[in-house]
């Protein structure tokens, strides 16, 4: 797979993966380093989107445990 789509989702923010995600816009997935790699999609089913929304939301919890501050809204 080539850089671009990483690269490309690097600059996102949450808010903006997750609304690419409500349109059926990305399917994510772990890349072997860590990152993610985003691909276009048709369709993305409701139990993924809403595993999706629970883990952004944990990330945020996490963040401001250590006081950072998470991505915009």
């Amino acid at each position: 797979m080539s850089r671009a789509p990483r690269d490309w989702m690097a600059g996102l923010t949450g808010a903006q993966v997750l609304s690419s995600l409500r349109s059926g816009g990305l399917r994510l997935e772990l890349a072997a380093g860590g990152g993610l790699r985003a691909h276009p999609v048709r369709l993305l089913t409701p139990w993924a989107l809403a595993l999706l929304e629970r883990y952004r939301a944990e990330v945020a919890d996490e963040l401001r445990a250590e006081g950072r501050t998470p991505w915009p809204a």
